[in-house]
């Protein structure tokens, strides 16, 4: 699989591509999102604890 950024002038979702592929895609940058969300709230809670003391929530 090429990423998209490889082949110049070639949209995000090019005609070309397979459901297959797409879905593949689709599911990959989902969990990237994800766990890059996960890190990014894990870092502000510890950060609170650290500054007040107790842990949000």
């Amino acid at each position: 699989m090429v990423g998209p950024s490889a082949v110049p002038g070639r949209s995000k979702w090019a005609e070309e591509d397979g459901w297959g592929e797409v879905v593949t895609a689709a599911v990959l940058l989902g969990a990237i999102f994800a766990r890059t969300k996960a890190i990014v709230d894990r870092a502000g809670a510890a950060a609170t604890r650290t500054l007040t003391g107790t842990w949000p929530g």
